[in-house]
């Protein structure tokens, strides 16, 4: 369930996505313009993070939404807290990697990074766009690139060094007791399988009229006019397309959406959900053991990723980026002495 914009997962999730298709350029010496918890925050990081909020706040609500230093707006406040989520989230996997024994200049570290520019070069070349002229595109250098990757690197190995003291079953080496052990935890209701029908709220729309639609659209689910997967296929439907319903856990969705699928009876119709960023029709399926079983690598994927990611927060919390004089003079955001993380 991804749309245009989705602030409320992971920043680092997003940056990975846009990622893959960049390609390296060589850089000058990075310039430190912050720090936190002894970690440099370098000025091709901050640029780049305050760019793409912003630009993605003006795409959502207007170009026309940014106040004054004297009067400031919510969407400067909103701008201030998606760049600190995102820097400081990037900080707590390197401090929880740092914790382990764990760190980006690693030469395992290294080499995984090397081999995931290989294959965003071999994308790049497949295109047609050429290294330099993408970077420059999007404001990016190759330094912050490889730490973006790195970032990835370890939280990925974040994930099988807590799996023994979270209790998540690793990887690597499942037994026949371990598949079954996560199966009977998925089907004791600590997952739950969907379709939906999305109406989303775009820039200059009158939320009530999509409320609306989304009313309407359940008014056909209920009186059996249409089924979900015709629903889906419709012009009701402004979300991605999909095949088959998905499947998730705790803290994977937009906690309105969450609440209500989990909350809903199998075969149902939930009410109108609002959401961050539009209103949701639900309808819950049945998820049976051979589905889980046929899908249990997946699932468990999203469940290691979930678990790591409730660590993440927790050290993320209270983490808090000081600014330089080089950072102070950029004037990226507002109220600079009051950043800290979310």
């Amino acid at each position: 369930m991804k749309h245009a914009i989705r602030f409320k997962r992971a920043a680092a999730v997003f940056l990975a996505a846009m990622m893959l298709l960049v390609s390296l350029a060589s850089c000058g010496k990075a310039k430190v313009v912050g720090t936190c918890q002894g970690l440099n925050l370098y000025e091709d990081e901050y640029s780049f993070v305050v760019s793409m909020y912003r630009q993605g706040l003006e795409d959502a609500y207007g170009e026309d939404i940014w106040g004054t230093d004297e009067a400031p707006t919510q969407y400067d406040r909103m701008l201030r807290d998606l760049v600190l989520e995102n820097l400081t989230y990037n900080f707590s996997v390197i401090l929880l990697a740092q914790d382990v024994g764990l760190h980006l200049d690693d030469e395992d570290v290294k080499d995984q990074v090397n081999v995931k520019l290989t294959s965003a070069k071999q994308s790049l070349e497949m295109s047609g766009t050429s290294y330099k002229e993408f970077l420059k595109e999007h404001g990016m250098t190759d330094r912050y690139y490889r730490y973006i990757l790195g970032c990835d690197v370890l939280e990925s190995a974040l994930i099988d060094t807590y799996a023994n003291a979270l209790d998540i079953i690793p990887h690597s080496g499942l037994t026949q007791a371990d598949r079954d052990s996560f199966a009977d935890y998925a089907m004791e209701g600590n997952f739950v399988l969907t379709y939906h029908v999305f109406v989303r709220n775009d820039q200059g729309e009158d939320p009530e009229d999509n409320r609306k639609r989304a009313e309407k659209a359940r008014e056909l689910l209920l009186s059996g006019e249409k089924t979900i997967t015709q629903m889906i296929a419709s012009a009701y439907n402004e979300d991605v397309f999909e095949n088959t319903p998905y499947c998730f856990t705790y803290g994977e969705m937009d906690l309105a959406y969450e609440q209500a699928a989990f909350s809903l009876e199998v075969g149902k119709v939930s009410e109108v959900v609002e959401g961050e960023d539009g209103f949701y029709v639900i309808v819950r399926q049945e998820m049976t053991r051979s589905y889980v079983e046929t899908n249990l690598s997946d699932l468990l994927a999203q469940y290691q990723y979930q678990k790591m990611q409730e660590i993440i927060r927790e050290k993320q919390t209270g983490l808090k980026i000081e600014l330089n004089g080089e950072g102070k003079k950029l004037h990226l955001l507002m109220e600079e002495s009051e950043q800290t993380g979310s």
